[in-house]
């Protein structure tokens, strides 16, 4: 049985950006000149941060070495220093800032990038070939987008992510009068706590999808952390991408209400009620030392899901998340018969992922290529001259995109 394990450089062929790319397009937003600025304009409010805060950031910006989940992880370390004393709060507002602008970055991507996503899952059809040569199909994504649900949903794939029921929340105009609902896929904290999740079982069709760094389109909702998964009215890369700008944008409470890193709205008794987006980021994923909103449970459902494969392709994986790498060492130890196959075109063997999978290197093959060209290795039927001629513009377009983003230009 063969599963998929799933990183960001499988969503940069469909639009979104590597760490060192999002870190550029951070750092030429996020200037020393504008944190300055933003901070007067926030004191000016009644708000604004503290000079000690301001001056840790801008001193992390400007290091080179860092990207943003770098920069993530110094102020984790700064917030935990400071956990009994009144700065703690004060870092930790700030951290929960720079989350809800790296979220707003990925959605601003996901969103303006729909024909873009669209055009590159045409050639991702072998997915479905996978489905049916391993009923169900695991995926594990380390990715916070909504790709894989949008690539499934082009070649008419199920997928079931363990949510268990259903509800909907109130969407309201400015004024706070009722405009629609918006739907959501829910699973409580007693199915959680309980181990009754929704998934595929063994010779059924579909997918089962567990992200497990969190996700723009997967909210925890009250103190006892239930959570919300968006479902779009169709499922179509619109209806996907609609259903994900109107969580952000639909979902409101009258008058405004400003939050952090929430979702401030209006239930249908007219309470203001919160959804905490949860997306996992910086140095210290699911560990103690800071509270995250990613479920930590669904690291135990890799633990535990991963054990259905004897074949695991990670795709766009850069091994750089320890929690991740116990995982995949400790499946592959447990038998002889496990293999790992990694596709990156920048890793070419053992010695280029981590001395720690060394006395592993027996059960590990390398494939230097990228997600799409991949997929077509699997399957090609529908490829044709114009569709390759197509992906090569499609791709040196991304690739000068990037380029100038890093180049702050």
């Amino acid at each position: 049985m063969k599963a998929l394990f799933i990183g960001a450089g499988a969503s940069y062929e469909l639009g979104l950006p590597l760490v060192w790319e999002l870190t550029a397009e951070l750092k030429n937003w996020l200037t020393p000149e504008k944190i300055g600025w933003l901070n007067e304009q926030w004191k000016s409010q009644g708000g604004g941060r503290s000079e000690k805060t301001i001056s840790l950031t801008k001193e992390l910006l400007s290091l080179d070495a860092l990207h943003y989940e770098a920069i993530l992880g110094a102020l984790e370390v700064e917030i935990n220093r400071e956990r009994d004393s009144h700065e703690y709060q004060e870092l930790h507002g700030w951290y929960s800032w720079l989350l809800q602008l790296i979220y707003h970055m990925l959605l601003e991507r996901q969103v303006k990038n729909e024909h873009f996503i669209l055009d590159s899952a045409k050639d991702l059809y072998a997915l479905k070939k996978l489905c049916k040569e391993n009923q169900p199909l695991w995926v594990f994504s380390l990715n916070h987008d909504i790709n894989t649900e949008i690539i499934a949903a082009v070649h008419d794939i199920p997928v079931k992510s363990g949510f268990t029921g259903e509800t909907s929340l109130p969407e309201r105009d400015k004024q706070g009068n009722l405009v629609g609902r918006l739907s959501f896929e829910s699973l409580s904290r007693e199915d959680i706590d309980t181990n009754n999740y929704d998934f595929f079982s063994n010779g059924e069709y579909g997918i089962n999808l567990i992200k497990l760094h969190g996700s723009l389109d997967i909210f925890a909702k009250g103190d006892e952390l239930n959570y919300l998964k968006i479902k779009p009215d169709e499922y179509s890369v619109k209806g996907y991408v609609s259903s994900l700008y109107r969580a952000n944008n639909n979902l409101r409470h009258y008058p405004f209400a400003a939050c952090t890193n929430e979702i401030a709205y209006a239930d249908d008794d007219g309470e203001m009620q919160f959804l905490r987006r949860t997306l996992l980021s910086g140095a210290h994923k699911f560990t103690d030392k800071l509270r995250q909103l990613a479920p930590p449970e669904f690291l135990k459902l890799f633990e535990s899901y991963i054990n259905f494969a004897d074949e695991l392709v990670c795709i766009g994986y850069g091994f750089g998340d320890s929690h991740i790498d116990t995982v995949i060492r400790n499946w592959l130890s447990f038998s002889r018969e496990r293999n790992l196959e990694v596709v990156n075109p920048g890793i070419k063997s053992v010695s280029d992922i981590s001395s720690t999978y060394l006395h592993l290197a027996r059960q590990i093959k390398f494939k230097q290529s990228g997600f799409i060209d991949f997929m077509l290795s699997l399957d090609s039927s529908n490829d044709s001259l114009q569709r390759k001629a197509l992906r090569m513009l499609k791709f040196s377009n991304r690739n000068k995109m990037k380029d100038h983003i890093q180049n702050g230009t």
